[in-house]
C-alpha cells in the first residue's frame, strides 16, 4: 500500500526518485556503506492551485465569457469600419448651381459626367480625400455655422465631425491617420478626432490671447489684434506618423511668415539660424509653398526681387526642420508679372507654378501657368494662358487640373497637358461655379 500510494504522489507532483550514490574515483571520505538510510525525498508542490487535484468549476468562467462578448458588441456599435470604395483616378468637386447651394459630386477626367454624391437639399463644398481614397471630408452649412463632416467616397454614411463654434473652413486629412481631420476656424488651424470629436488647437498655441467667440468653446482671432493668424497649411505626404510633418503659413500685421510643425503636439518653428542671427524662415507677402511627393523637402516661395523689368521669384526648397536644404531655383518673368503657389508632380520631377499679375496688391489676379524642372535645369516653360488657379495634378502625374474664370465670373474645372502641346480640356458643364476640387491619391483600390 505504502509503495502504491508513493507512486502515487510522483505522478501528482511530477517528482522522480534521486539516481543511486555511486562513490567517485579520487574523493576520501564518500560514503559507500549501502547500509547507509535514505534521505529524506523533497517533494515540490504546485502553487498555482491549491490542490490540482481538484477541478475548477465552469461556472468561474460565466464572468469572463460575458465580459469578453460585452466588449466585443461595445466595438461592434462604436466603431465605423471604413468601407473600400474604388477611387483610383477619380476627382471630387464641389459645384454651385445657379440656386446657390453646393453639392459634392464624384467623376473621372475622361469627360464622363459627373455624379452627385451629396444631396441637392445640404449646401456642401471643401471636399478632400483620405490618404486611402476611401473616404471624403467636406464642409456642410448648418444653419449658417459652417461644419466639418465625413462620408464615404460614394456619399454613403455621413456623419458629422465638428458642432458649435465659429465656421470651418480647410479641411485635410492627416495623411498618416484617418482619425483626423484639420481646418480653419477664425485664422486658427485645429484638428478633430472623426471618431469621438475631440479637438485639439495646433496653431498659433493657445497661450496667445485670442478674442473668444462666445457662441463656442473654440476661439477666433481678433482682426485687430495684431496676432498670428493662419492663411494656409499642408501635411507632408506620410504613412508613419513618426514622419508627419506639417507646415502653414501664419499672417501677423500684414506680413505672411512660414512655420515649421514637427508634429501636431510640437511647437511650431518659424526662424532658422544664419550666419549666428536667428532670422524668420520665409517672410513676404505672399508666401507660398508646397511639399514634395516624398515628404523631405518643401518648396516655397517669398517676397519679390525686382530689378528693372525682370522680376526674380526665387523657390527655395527646405527640409521639415525648416533649414534650406538645396539650390533655389529662380522663376524669372517680365514685371509685373510674378510666379507663385508651386505644386510639385507626383513623381518630385516638374513644379508647376501659377503666373500672377501684380500691378498692385489689390488687383493681382492669376494670368497663366508654367512648368519647371525641380532640379533648375532649365527656365519656366509656359503651358497655358488664362486666368488659372488652385492646380493639382493627376494622380498619373499626365494631366494638371486647374480652376479656370468665366467671364461671368464662375469658375470652370479644366484639364491642361503638362506639356503644353494640346489643347486644354473643359471638365465641368460650363453653367456651374465650381469652387474647389481635390484628387484622389489612391493607386489600388484595397480589398
Amino acid at each position: 500500500m505504502a509503495d502504491s500510494q508513493d507512486s502515487a504522489d510522483r505522478e501528482l507532483t511530477g517528482s522522480v526518485d534521486p539516481a543511486p550514490k555511486t562513490e567517485r574515483p579520487g574523493l576520501t571520505g564518500a560514503a559507500s556503506d549501502s547500509s547507509e538510510a535514505p534521505k529524506p525525498r523533497k517533494v515540490y508542490e504546485s502553487t498555482l492551485l491549491p490542490d490540482r487535484r481538484r477541478r475548477i468549476s465552469p461556472w468561474l468562467f460565466v464572468p469572463v465569457v460575458l465580459a469578453v462578448a460585452g466588449l466585443g458588441a461595445y466595438l461592434m456599435v462604436n466603431s465605423k469600419k471604413v468601407r473600400v470604395v474604388n477611387t483610383v483616378g477619380s476627382i471630387a468637386v464641389a459645384m454651385k448651381s445657379s440656386n446657390g447651394t453646393s453639392r459634392v459630386w464624384i467623376g473621372k477626367t475622361d469627360q464622363t459626367p459627373f455624379t452627385a454624391i451629396t444631396p441637392e437639399t445640404v449646401d456642401a463644398d471643401s471636399p478632400a480625400f483620405s490618404a486611402d481614397g476611401n473616404q471624403i471630408a467636406f464642409v456642410e452649412n448648418r444653419d449658417g455655422v459652417r461644419q466639418i463632416f465625413l462620408m464615404d467616397a460614394d456619399g454613403k454614411e455621413p456623419i458629422q465631425v465638428t458642432t458649435g463654434g465659429s465656421s470651418k473652413i480647410s479641411p485635410s486629412f492627416v495623411p498618416s491617420d484617418r482619425l483626423h481631420v484639420a481646418y480653419l476656424s477664425g485664422g486658427i488651424l485645429f484638428t478633430s478626432r472623426t471618431d469621438s470629436g475631440e479637438t485639439d488647437r495646433i496653431l498659433p498655441p493657445a497661450d496667445l490671447k485670442h478674442k473668444a467667440d462666445t457662441n463656442s468653446d473654440q476661439t477666433t482671432s481678433s482682426p485687430t489684434s495684431g496676432l498670428p493668424t493662419v492663411v494656409s497649411y499642408a501635411f507632408s505626404p506620410a504613412t508613419d506618423p513618426a514622419d508627419q510633418h506639417l507646415s502653414a503659413v501664419e499672417d501677423v500685421n500684414g506680413t505672411q511668415i512660414l512655420a515649421f510643425i514637427p508634429s501636431l503636439s510640437a511647437d511650431a518653428i518659424t526662424t532658422r539660424t544664419q550666419n549666428g542671427v536667428d532670422v524668420p524662415i520665409l517672410a513676404g507677402t505672399p508666401v507660398t509653398f508646397n511639399w514634395a511627393p516624398d515628404g523631405k523637402s518643401l518648396w516655397a516661395t517669398g517676397p519679390t526681387q525686382s530689378a528693372q523689368k525682370v522680376t526674380a521669384s526665387p523657390l527655395v526648397p527646405f527640409s521639415p526642420g525648416g533649414e534650406i536644404s538645396g539650390k533655389a531655383i529662380p522663376l524669372v518673368a517680365q514685371t509685373p508679372i510674378k510666379f507663385e503657389d508651386p505644386v510639385t508632380s507626383p513623381n518630385g520631377n516638374l513644379i508647376v507654378v501659377t503666373a500672377w499679375l501684380e500691378p498692385n496688391i489689390a488687383d493681382r489676379r492669376p494670368v497663366g501657368l508654367g512648368i519647371v524642372p525641380s532640379n533648375g535645369s532649365s527656365p519656366v516653360h509656359p503651358i497655358f494662358n488664362g486666368p488659372a488657379e488652385n492646380v493639382q495634378f493627376t494622380q498619373d502625374g499626365q494631366w494638371i487640373l486647374c480652376l479656370v474664370k468665366r467671364k461671368d465670373g464662375g469658375h470652370d474645372l479644366m484639364k491642361v497637358d503638362i506639356n503644353g502641346a494640346a489643347p486644354p480640356v473643359r471638365l465641368s458643364d460650363g453653367t456651374q461655379d465650381v469652387t474647389g476640387f481635390a484628387v484622389s491619391q489612391q493607386t489600388v483600390a484595397e480589398k
